[in-house]
């Protein structure tokens, strides 16, 4: 659950220029999943950050391949799409 080496919560803020502090969620806190044309599937979360009202996770085994993701009201992080580095996916925000 933390952050890749070199990036603190506050330099996630600054790269995704966003107004609120940035924090991190427990992996094991929500169910997550990727949207796909055969429907949702399931991933393993190693890091979920929660900046600008979404949410980016690092599935567990990669390295800085990150999705992008909302809460859907039952709670579950719906994922659309692979933004590569935590700093692509940052700003893309």
């Amino acid at each position: 659950m933390d952050l890749p080496r070199g990036w603190t919560l506050d330099r996630v803020r600054e790269v995704a220029q966003a107004t609120e502090q940035p924090r991190l969620v427990p992996p094991d806190s929500a169910e997550v999943v990727v949207e796909t044309t055969a429907g949702p599937e399931p991933v393993a979360a190693s890091t979920i950050l929660f900046v600008g009202g979404y949410h980016l996770v690092l599935p567990e085994g990669e390295d800085d391949d990150w999705l992008m993701g909302l809460a859907g009201a039952d709670g579950r992080i719906v994922c659309w799409a692979s933004y590569g580095t935590l700093e692509n996916a940052l700003r893309s925000l």
